[in-house]
């Protein structure tokens, strides 16, 4: 984790408080797993087992995310179906 840049963790830990705060206010859920890897590139997924929804509303939150992950020319992708959950998967790649 070290070879990260900078602004990388910065989005890396934001975009972790806001899924962990998003999973707690609306979700229900009894559980949340965050998963980071590092290959060719950073992945990061943040997946509760709550209620989902049929469509996802994008607050201020989800679309800070957006912001920050697209400065730098990453992808981020939103899974959720009603009582499945919600997961959050965002790619970073390793040169800023």
């Amino acid at each position: 984790m070290e070879d990260i840049p900078l602004k990388h963790k910065s989005i890396l830990y934001t975009t972790i408080r806001e899924g962990l705060t998003n999973s707690i206010k609306h979700s229900k859920c009894s559980q949340i797993n965050i998963n980071i890897g590092v290959s060719d590139k950073i992945h990061l997924s943040i997946k509760d087992n709550g209620l989902g929804c049929k469509s996802i509303i994008k607050g201020n939150g989800l679309k800070g995310i957006e912001e920050r992950v697209n400065k730098v020319n990453g992808h981020i992708d939103y899974k959720t179906k009603e009582g499945q959950g919600f997961e959050i998967s965002v790619k970073l790649p390793l040169e800023s």
